[in-house]
């Protein structure tokens, strides 16, 4: 008589578990394990998270990875690669979800938690406007820029356009940094001041430049660093 498989009815019991004990008070591998459930639907993805943590020391470092290298462990195909390359974005979608929609950017600490969420897991620098109505109220915001680990271009004629399209009385800058500090280059500051300048001639206000590194942000605004209010 065969042995039992003793993965039979697995799943069914990490349901019960998470059921009962919650997700967030698994282990790091059965965290990872039940997730990977969700995109894997039949193989055991139990040596797979261990693989993965394995090679890259926790789930954060997991989820920090690029596709690339994800899909570099044994068993880890070009889709699972990206869905767990996305989770971070997953999260962040989720926070901005939860602060509502038309949420009124109006201190810098809102500015700062609203942007910190539009960079996570990104490995690239990429720059955004957060466009806001007469009363502060965040229309939409708009990426206008990706680059590289250290920079990412910006065009005021592309700035002028977005504002245009969407009739804001006024922006926030943000970008990430992708290298450990929030602090303003030279170039950024550079940057800041040209875009603030073009927004005046036009009557809309360049309220702040929030810049991002992981859950850190610097405001321009706070730091007196804004020539044109």
């Amino acid at each position: 008589m065969p042995n039992p498989n003793p993965h039979t009815g697995h799943r069914k019991r990490m349901d019960e578990k998470v059921e009962l004990i919650g997700l967030a008070n698994l282990p790091e591998h059965e965290q990872l394990e039940y997730m990977l459930f969700q995109i894997i639907p039949l193989a055991d993805t139990n040596e797979m998270a261990h693989a993965l943590l394995d090679k890259f020391g926790s789930l954060g470092q997991v989820f920090a990875a690029t596709p690339r290298e994800l899909a570099s462990v044994k068993g880890v195909g070009s889709r699972t690669a990206k869905f767990i390359a996305h989770v971070p974005a997953i999260s962040g979608i989720y926070e901005r979800a939860v602060m509502g929609e038309g949420i009124v950017l109006d201190s810098v600490e809102k500015i700062g938690d609203y942007a910190v969420t539009l960079f996570r897991g990104k490995t690239a620098e990429e720059v955004y406007l957060l466009l806001l109505s007469a009363n502060g109220k965040l229309l939409r915001h708009q990426r206008i820029a990706v680059g590289d680990e250290d920079q990412a271009p910006v065009y005021i004629k592309e700035i002028m356009n977005v504002i245009v399209a969407s009739n804001a009385s006024s922006v926030i800058l943000t970008h990430n940094h992708t290298k450990g500090n929030v602090t303003p280059s030279p170039n950024d500051v550079d940057v800041t001041q040209k875009v603030a300048a073009a927004l005046s001639s036009v009557d809309v206000k360049l309220l702040d430049h929030v810049i991002v590194y992981m859950r850190k942000y610097f405001s321009m605004k706070k730091e007196n660093l804004l020539m044109f209010m």
